[in-house]
This record gives C-alpha cells, sequence and structure tokens, in this order.
C-alpha cells in the first residue's frame, strides 16, 4: 500500500494478521497510536512482517507497537523493517510488549526487529 494519509484516529492502522506488508508514503497526523502490530493470541505473534518505508509520522503519541520479543511464536513474526522515517512531535517511536524500544526522536534512518543472520548463523 502507498501513500495514505490518515488524521485525528485512535488507531491509524491495525494489522491484524498478515504475512507481509509493505507500507509506502504514510502520512500520520493527530493520532494516539500510528500503526499497531501487537496482534497475538496465546504467545503467538499474528503478524508475519511490516516494512515501512518513506513516511511522516506528526503529532502523534505513539508511532508502532509491537508485541515480538526474543520469544515470541513463530520466530520470524513481527519482523519489521522501517526506512526513512520521519517523525515530528512524536512521545513514543516504537513501543514494545513490556518496554519503549525506541523513545522520541525526529528521524529513523533504518531500524529492525526480528531474525537476521550473520555469516552462517541465524539469531
Amino acid at each position: 500500500h502507498r501513500n495514505i494519509t490518515i488524521k485525528n484516529a485512535a488507531t491509524a492502522i491495525q494489522i491484524i494478521w498478515n504475512w507481509g506488508f509493505t507500507l509506502k508514503g504514510l502520512n500520520i497526523s493527530n493520532c494516539n497510536l500510528g500503526v499497531d502490530i501487537s496482534s497475538s493470541d496465546q504467545g503467538k505473534q499474528l503478524v508475519g512482517s511490516v516494512i515501512i518505508v518513506d513516511s511522516n509520522i506528526s503529532h502523534t503519541k505513539t508511532f508502532l507497537k509491537t508485541s515480538t520479543h526474543k520469544d515470541s511464536q513463530p520466530h520470524t513474526s513481527g519482523s519489521l523493517i522501517l526506512d526513512n522515517i520521519k517523525l515530528d512531535s512524536v512521545d513514543i517511536a516504537i513501543q514494545g510488549p513490556w518496554n519503549v524500544l525506541l523513545v522520541n526522536t525526529e528521524y529513523i534512518k533504518t531500524w529492525g526487529q526480528g531474525q537476521f543472520y550473520n555469516d552462517n548463523s541465524g539469531k
């Protein structure tokens, strides 16, 4: 999905299940929560992966909320890549299941969460 503008919403975008979504050109303003990918059921993260690029978030309390943690099942669920995200008057950039993962910042050049491979070992 691309070039989406959402204003004055409690939650701008809530993803409850997917294999993979790419969102490009989001413009979210005056919302309580920008993007919610925290959907889970009995300890299983229901959102597969989300990529958000080239987006602007303003006057929003929390940009993104996730429930993924090191013991989430399946291990590859909740994968997240953020690239070129401009934040203006955003209190919390990324809220995790138990704590803030990224505090307020004006710009996210690149940020990721999930499985990664370094040489031949997966983490």
